[in-house]
């Protein structure tokens, strides 16, 4: 819990620091400078689509565990 509060006050200074749209593809190509902005950007939206289905997919496996545990309790 203390990690995630960390991560949220670091994306947090970011978005003060950098308010723009399109956010962390955004901010990783300014962060990488000129030479290196597009692939950083490329980068970082596609380990953003990896975690977000990663996320989404451990989520339902949670989901669907505890639905077998409360099902097999009653």
């Amino acid at each position: 819990m203390v990690f995630m509060f960390i991560t949220a006050a670091v994306l947090a200074e970011i978005c003060s620091a950098l308010p723009l749209s399109g956010s962390i593809y955004i901010w990783a190509a300014e962060s990488a400078g000129p030479q290196y902005a597009r692939l950083f950007g490329f980068i970082v939206a596609w380990w953003s689509c990896t975690a977000w289905m990663t996320f989404t997919a451990s989520n339902s496996q949670v989901c669907a565990c505890l639905q077998c545990i409360f099902w097999l309790v009653n």
